[in-house]
């Protein structure tokens, strides 16, 4: 199935939104991957063949604000992500499929 997703935004189901302390490990080449500490959105992406989930690094400026909007979701709410290059800048609700049971 070939993706419709843009380099702008993303849509997907929500799995997760968590704070990630910076750390370090060593690829599968052998390679040192050093990151920061970064607020992270994990997405279950749309319109993705392999069915894989993305972790999108949210903009330290729009951290707070995409947490506040998310914090009352339910886990795999349909919802749309906003980008600026590679990191997410807003969400967006589509759907919450469990605000009737919770």
């Amino acid at each position: 199935m070939k993706g419709i997703e843009s380099r702008t935004e993303k849509t997907g189901l929500l799995l997760n939104i968590y704070d990630r302390e910076p750390g370090e490990f060593t690829n599968a080449e052998g390679k040192l991957i050093k990151y920061e500490a970064a607020t992270v959105i994990v997405l279950l992406l749309l319109w993705d063949s392999k069915g894989s989930a993305q972790k999108i690094k949210v903009d330290p400026s729009a951290a707070m604000n995409i947490k506040e909007q998310t914090e009352d979701l339910a886990w795999a709410s349909l919802v749309k992500v906003k980008l600026n290059g590679k990191e997410a800048v807003s969400i967006e609700l589509i759907q919450d499929p469990f605000s009737k049971f919770f």
